[in-house]
């Protein structure tokens, strides 16, 4: 015959098994907190950027942001907007299904992921991605059309031959610039004209500037012949005439020699 169940015992240990794991997962949130304070700063900013793109990969519990700021010297969103385009996508231990080969990956989330479903395919061996219709119709993203009150100010300062401050589409967000006489009339004409004008690039590499995020594709070729997807180390460049210039070189990803 077996004994009878004990009902105060079993809610007894239950709830000391509850109150040691909350014990558990306050020291875990504490011992968190104290990796922004703790976290080795090396003064040397190339030595801070190496450490922090290590530890981005192999210290998963350390917040992206932390990680961001040492490596880039700046904080909250633009460190992260940085640090993440920035990143040089790199082999995982996970292999392509059909060729083998190390599949790669951009972010510690894409390798996480790529582990939980214990396989992939690489980018030679995946099927061309076609842009549904929608998407080919798309305007590049660029700056709105000027309200009527905007339009009266800057023909007023047409008028005056006089620069004006506007705010045009950047990388993340919006950008205050100082718009010439000369430029202000051309941005009436059209606020992308104006704007490249602004960033001494011509229109079309300003809008293509905007719709690569700064970044820029590999110019190397596969073993099928097509393009290469990864990203030229470096990116984004935060500034179009500086992306303008190394889209020119025709650089590589670390894979093809970069």
């Amino acid at each position: 015959m077996s004994e009878p169940f004990d009902h105060d015992a079993a809610l007894e240990a239950l709830a000391q098994d509850i109150q040691a794991l909350r014990a558990a997962e306050d020291d875990l949130r504490r011992r968190k907190a104290t990796l922004r304070t703790d976290l080795p700063r090396p003064s040397d900013p190339i030595a801070a950027r190496r450490f922090a793109i290590a530890a981005y990969w192999t210290a998963p519990e350390v917040p992206t942001e932390i990680l961001a700021e040492l490596a880039t010297g700046l904080s909250g969103g633009k460190a992260i907007y940085k640090f993440t385009r920035e990143m040089t996508a790199r082999d995982s231990d996970v292999p392509c299904m059909l060729c083998g080969a190390l599949l790669v990956v951009q972010s510690r989330e894409q390798l996480q992921r790529l582990r939980e479903a214990g396989s992939g395919r690489c980018a030679e061996c995946a099927p061309p991605r076609v842009k549904p219709l929608a998407s080919l119709r798309e305007a590049p993203r660029g700056n709105p059309p000027l309200e009527p009150f905007e339009r009266e100010i800057l023909q007023l300062h047409a008028d005056r031959d006089q620069s004006a401050t506007m705010q045009i589409q950047w990388l993340w967000g919006a950008h205050s610039v100082d718009l010439t006489p000369d430029q202000v009339r051309l941005y009436l004409q059209d606020p992308d004209l104006g704007a490249a004008a602004a960033s001494g690039v011509s229109r079309d590499d300003y809008l293509a500037w905007l719709e690569s995020e700064g970044g820029i594709q590999c110019g190397a070729a596969t073993q099928s012949g097509r393009r290469c997807l990864r990203s030229v180390y470096g990116a984004p460049h935060e500034e179009p005439a500086e992306w303008v210039q190394r889209r020119a070189r025709g650089d590589y990803c670390h894979i093809h020699g970069g």
